[in-house]
């Protein structure tokens, strides 16, 4: 989420300052950023990096790169990243209602949602609104809903998920049909 919240990611990194902090003498603490890509469009940029994938990243988005600068690192460090160990693990918060629903004060995660993203273009034909008789108008926003609600059913009982996260309409008058 944009802003997350204020236990978003940081839970997993204090708990593990505190378990390092008891003499542990193998552990780790990793702090994540951008994981769900918010602010790039590309999502486990912190993940990518800890297996050795992000690389490719920096070279598609420059502002990633420039962003690490901004930070006071040095991207072109980023493959130096790669974790080498026997085992990961992640304390987090949950971001979503489920164990609320049941009651639960605990889990323990055995998968996680992918993130696979598009951008799609409706092409219809703008018009005047109030001129335009309903059976003749080509309305790019009206086929964008349609289709959000038809992914929205398609996903509900397979245990997948689909969002869309931003609309944009043009010509985005009130007055005017959406032709995109």
């Amino acid at each position: 989420m944009p802003n997350a919240g204020a236990y978003d990611g940081i839970l997993g990194v204090r708990v593990g300052n505190r378990l390092g902090a008891r003499d542990f003498r193998f552990i780790g603490v990793v702090g994540f950023s951008e994981e769900e890509g918010v602010r790039f469009g590309v999502p486990f940029i912190g993940s990518r990096a800890l297996v050795g994938t992000a690389r490719e990243l920096l070279d598609a988005d420059l502002r990633i790169g420039e962003a690490i600068r901004e930070f006071g690192l040095d991207p072109s460090c980023i493959s130096e990243a790669r974790l080498l160990s026997a085992a990961y693990f992640e304390i987090h918060i949950e971001q979503g209602p489920v164990l609320e629903h049941f009651g639960l004060p605990l889990g323990v995660v055995d998968s996680i949602a992918g993130q696979s993203r598009w951008i799609v273009t409706f092409k219809g034909a703008a018009n005047h609104a109030g001129t335009t008789p309903m059976h003749l108008r080509r309305d790019a926003l009206a086929c964008a809903a349609s289709d959000s609600s038809c992914s929205a059913d398609r996903t509900r009982n397979d245990g997948l998920v689909a969002t869309v996260g931003r609309c944009e309409v043009e010509p985005g008058a009130g007055n005017v049909v959406p032709g995109s």
